[in-house]
Formats: structure tokens, sequence, C-alpha cells
């Protein structure tokens, strides 16, 4: 494939984030930014093939859910924020094998407005315009033999212990999420670091090589998200959007450097233009915390789960 090629993608992916985050600057609507359009497109443009099992449709599909039910556990439901990001991790996860995939970044659209406490059906538009615009480049993609046809491979059928999995995933990032929120330190358990440790823990967990180079790619993420938006946006005054720019081409330039697509990373840097600017001392440093315990946790849990045969997913 020629250099040109495989440049349209990148562009295409920059091009989107900085729209985004231009978008959410005229309007002012911090909503607007939904960080983990960055791993969408990392998974399903850059990466050389669609890094989940997943059908256009379901990706799609479960977005819409997921944003929804994030933005009604919100406004409904009278909880703590721990307690409301624990209930809706437990749904994400449902929806996720409900929906026989492994499109695991569901679970940051239900999560993340929680987290920020988004009562604006705003953030569900954007989610969802942003994910079809994702889709429509993916399709272009493919139809001028950019990239390869997507197939997807449905499971056989969801067994008993995909459920006992959930359960005790659940236990175990609960932990993360209520010792995070409670002492303030709640990016230990961001949205993108959950959908991370649902990754890792499940049925195709990497090898334990790839599992160490993870974390780190990971952190990179957060080091490169906060510091082109201090470089850029606090120190020079510049626009949001050329941070988010930097940022995201950093990312995808450091993917295809080491030759590992790992769409939370993008996540985790877009989600540095989200946060309050006093949080981007210690943001990376939560982050390196929060990705480094999760994966021990997901080590544990391939130890204690018990295995699915039907599922080549959870």
């Amino acid at each position: 494939m020629s250099y040109v090629k495989k440049s349209v993608p990148i562009v295409m992916s920059v091009l989107l984030v900085v729209l985004m985050v231009i978008a959410s600057t005229v309007f002012d609507e911090r909503e607007i930014i939904f960080p983990e359009i960055a791993a969408i497109a990392i998974g399903a443009m850059i990466s050389p093939k669609m890094t989940w099992n997943v059908s256009k449709s379901r990706i799609f599909i479960c977005i819409v859910i997921c944003a929804v039910c994030g933005m009604l556990i919100v406004r409904f439901l009278p909880l703590p924020v721990w307690s409301q990001m624990i209930v809706g991790y437990v749904i994400a996860q449902a929806v996720l094998i409900m929906s026989k995939t492994s499109f695991a970044p569901m679970i940051s659209a239900m999560v993340l407005p929680i987290m920020l406490q988004t009562t604006t059906p705003i953030y569900i538009a954007s989610a969802v315009i942003l994910t079809a615009f994702i889709l429509l480049c993916r399709i272009i993609l493919e139809k001028a033999k950019i990239a390869e046809p997507s197939r997807y491979e449905k499971p056989a059928r969801i067994d008993k212990a995909d459920f006992e999995r959930l359960l005790i995933r659940s236990l175990l990032a609960s932990t993360v999420i209520a010792a995070g929120i409670l002492t303030g330190w709640g990016f230990v358990a961001a949205p993108p670091l959950l959908v991370a440790f649902t990754e890792l823990s499940g049925a195709k967990c990497p090898e334990r090589k790839r599992l160490l180079a993870i974390p780190m790619i990971i952190t990179l993420g957060a080091l490169i998200g906060t510091g082109f938006r201090y470089l850029f946006t606090v120190t020079m005054g510049l626009s949001l959007w050329v941070s988010a720019m930097a940022a995201i081409l950093a990312v995808i330039l450091l993917m295809r450097g080491v030759k590992m697509y790992i769409p939370p990373a993008g996540a985790i840097a877009i989600l540095a233009m989200l946060i309050p600017e006093s949080a981007l001392v210690l943001f990376s440093l939560e982050i390196l915390i929060g990705i480094f315990v999760l994966t021990i946790l997901a080590r544990f849990f391939h130890l204690i789960a018990p295995k699915s045969k039907k599922s080549p997913v959870h």
C-alpha cells in the first residue's frame, strides 16, 4: 500500500477529533467532546484490521444504548457517583455480552457521562453522530480498498460462565472505582481504563510481554495528552483543538512506530482535553496507577474466573 493511502485513515481520524473539539469550543459545550471516538477511530481505521469482533451496525446500536443508559443513570439513580459508576459498568458489561461482540469501548460510552455527571442530551447526540462518521469513514476506506472488509463472526451462544465472569470482573473493578472516587483520585478508574481492563480480562488475553507494554502505551497516551494541552493551550494560549490535534496524531504515530494499536490510549489522550485544568498535574500519575492496578487485577481474574468455551470474547 502506498504512503498516501496509509496516510488517509490518519488524516480522517485527526480531522474528526479536531472538528469535535472545535465544535465543543464554538458552542461552549464540553459534552460534545467524546474521548472514546479516538479509540473507535484507532480500532476501526488506524489498526490494520478491525480491532474488535463486531459489525458496523452493532457498533452504532451499542453506542446509542450505552450513551442513553449512562445519561439515565445520572438523572434517575439517586446514588453517589462511585455507586452509579459501578452500576453503569455492570450494565455496560451485560450489553457487551448480549451484543455478542468484543466491542468494549461501549463501556466508556456509558461510564463517562456518569463520572462527569453529564445531564444534557448533547452528549448522546455527539456520541451517536461521531460514531456514525467513524463508520462512514470505515465504509469509504473499505470501498477504496485502503482497509480490509471487516468480518463479524457471531459466537454460537451465550453461556452461564459469561455472566459469572461479569460478576467477578465487576467486583474487582468496583474496588478501584470506589477507592478512586472516594479518595479524590477518580481518574484511576477513568472509563478508558475500565475498557482496557475488560479487554485484558477477556478470553483472548494478550501474551505476558504485550501485557506489560499495554499499560505503558496507555500511560504515554496520558502524558502526551496532558503535555500538549499544557504546552499549547495553557502556556501558549492556543485553542484546545491544536492540543487535541497534536495529541491524537502523536498517539497514532506512537502506535504505528511500535506496531501495537491500543485504542484506550487514544481515548485517554483526548480525555486530557476534557478534564479541569487543575487536574492536569496529577492526571498522568492517576492513569499510571489505575492501569497498572487494573492490569494486575486482570491477571488475577484469569486465575479465578470460570472458563467460557462458547464465547470468544468474554
